[in-house]
């Protein structure tokens, strides 16, 4: 049974993918700069609320981000980054320091979603968790992003947060 609904996913999202390659053929979300590296780097500041029963009062976090424009719509996403769980007046519990991978598809010239996935190394117990963050995005402009992202950590709580982004083009 899992194998046909595999199958099933797959066979959907190549249909899917092909449906909007003929789709966007017409209309191009965003320009492939004349730069032929087509590289970004980003700096972003990520304020959010921690999910479940062991979470904490608030979240903060900030990357660095290095951006591949791989076609008209796709990018590839590389990110580096720290973050903090507040828990009231003890800050000393609870950093992570996540590297994540992933990529980012233009909806339109304005609308995005994304997911990357990696490893959030603890800065309290040493440990390295499995982490994924999918994201739904808004371009403010050629420099500017907002995106509504869910990182899920294996053994952490979980974030609900936004993604405040500035891209410089390398």
């Amino acid at each position: 049974m899992k194998r046909i609904l595999l199958t099933l996913l797959i066979l959907s999202s190549v249909s899917f993918v092909r449906a909007q390659s003929a789709k966007s053929s017409s209309v191009m979300p965003r320009e492939v700069s004349s730069n032929r590296s087509n590289l970004k780097f980003g700096l972003s500041v990520n304020p959010g609320l921690s999910l479940g029963n062991a979470g904490s009062d608030f979240v903060l976090g900030g990357a660095l981000s290095l951006y591949k424009i791989l076609t008209a719509n796709l990018e590839a996403t590389f990110s580096a980054g720290y973050t903090q769980f507040f828990y009231g007046r003890d800050i000393q519990k609870g950093g992570l320091i996540p590297v994540k991978a992933g990529l980012q598809y233009a909806l339109n010239p304005r609308f995005y979603v994304g997911a990357q996935a990696g490893v959030a190394f603890s800065t309290t117990d040493g440990g390295a968790y499995f982490v994924y963050s999918p994201s739904v995005g808004l371009r403010i402009n050629k420099q500017v992003d907002v995106a509504f992202k869910y990182d899920h950590f294996s053994n952490e709580p979980s974030v609900l947060g936004i993604n405040l982004t500035y891209k410089f083009e390398l």
